[in-house]
């Protein structure tokens, strides 16, 4: 069994469209009916997916037990790795059922996201069972596109144990610069950390191309809402008019408080919900314009030949829009907007490296399906 654990399963954009990435290209490798995905809930997994990947199975083991324990990442972590010598499943009696199919997992898949960091510190549990699960039962243990800030210095208390964690995987891949240099500078022996991509780059965009003129699109989430607020207080409706469609991208159901705000003052804008966006082709294309203060929305339309403006709040997502524009993304920081039109570069950085990184992801993808069709 190939087990793929993360963050997905709580009605998320970005999270849920990485599954999907991986869903479809192990399916493509013949490894549909050998997946087992463990995310938030698996009602919400399978009510998503599970009528496009029958043979998949979707549950929340590790994810449910995670909140079970500390509210402190280090000691989640520690609680992860110590999770089979203190009895693991056999002392819950509501997932005993499940010990079988961890015993039988030949590669545990720690897939991409940013959902390990001290903003949720019991995901830590996840990344010190996920080690456990290798040491106990000899299977193979892969992470992609991974992101971990912020995270404060590795204490010395935990220092031993996070070595023997990140060591015992077979590989890491950092989806950002900053969570590549935190794990090299705070682990020995780190051979098997590479600074890579996110996980939405195993495939490219897919866009719906015959929408007409240039389209605005907007993301916002409810902390951000004042922001939102005092954005459409500057920009004149002569902004929003030049727009042949305005669309608001709602990455979680918590954003529609942020899609009222913008249908308040321009009634035309065409709500994509989550599962939307998960599911359908963008309707995105170059030359089309973004406002943003998500992550995914922004390196999905950049990669389309979007331009935009992304907020900045000194927040974890400052690390996560950065990641963007170092890949080459033209966006520029929402205190820069003017009323008037971004011109369109004629080299777009991001754009020009598409068919690399996709082809580079899919060969990383391709190393992984090797590792668990050679494993024993």
């Amino acid at each position: 069994m190939l087990y793929m654990l993360g963050g997905a399963g709580v009605s998320n954009f970005g999270d849920e469209f990485m599954v999907r990435r991986w869903l479809e290209f192990y399916k493509e490798h013949g490894l549909e009916g050998e997946l087992t995905i463990d995310g938030a809930s698996a009602e919400n997994l399978s009510g998503l997916f599970g009528g496009i990947y029958r043979k998949a199975s979707f549950v929340s083991v590790f994810n449910a037990l995670k909140y079970s324990g500390p509210d402190n990442f280090w000691e989640s972590l520690r609680r992860g790795l110590n999770f089979y010598d203190n009895g693991g499943l056999n002392n819950y009696r509501e997932f005993k059922k499940w010990s079988e199919k961890i015993i039988s997992t030949k590669l545990m898949h720690l897939h991409g996201g940013g959902y390990i960091n001290e903003i949720w510190p019991q995901s830590a549990f996840l990344l010190g069972v996920a080690a456990a699960t290798k040491l106990k039962y000899n299977c193979k243990l892969v992470g992609t596109g991974i992101g971990l800030l912020p995270l404060s210095k590795v204490p010395d208390l935990y220092r031993d144990e996070f070595n023997k964690i990140i060591n015992t995987f077979d590989f890491i891949e950092c989806r950002d610069y900053d969570s590549y240099l935190f794990l090299k500078n705070s682990v020995d022996n780190a051979d098997n950390i590479f600074y890579g991509l996110d996980d939405t780059y195993l495939a490219h965009v897919d866009n719906v191309s015959n929408v007409d003129g240039c389209n605005l699109h907007i993301s916002y989430f409810s902390k951000a809402k004042e922001s939102l607020h005092r954005l459409l207080n500057k920009l004149p409706d002569e902004y929003f008019n030049k727009f042949s469609n305005v669309y608001f991208w709602e990455c979680t159901m918590q954003d529609r408080e942020c899609f009222d705000i913008v249908k308040a003052k321009h009634p035309k804008v065409k709500l994509l919900d989550y599962r939307d966006l998960v599911l359908n082709p963008l309707p995105v294309n170059a030359g089309d314009e973004m406002i943003t203060a998500r992550f995914h929305p922004h390196l999905l339309a950049a990669r389309k030949g979007v331009a935009g403006y992304y907020r900045e709040d000194g927040s974890y997502y400052d690390v996560k829009q950065g990641s963007v524009v170092d890949l080459g993304s033209p966006f520029k920081s929402i205190e820069k907007i003017t009323a008037s039109h971004i011109s369109q570069q004629d080299f777009n950085r991001i754009v020009s490296f598409e068919d690399a990184r996709v082809a580079m992801k899919r060969i990383l993808g391709a190393r992984i399906v090797e590792y668990y069709k050679n494993s024993n």
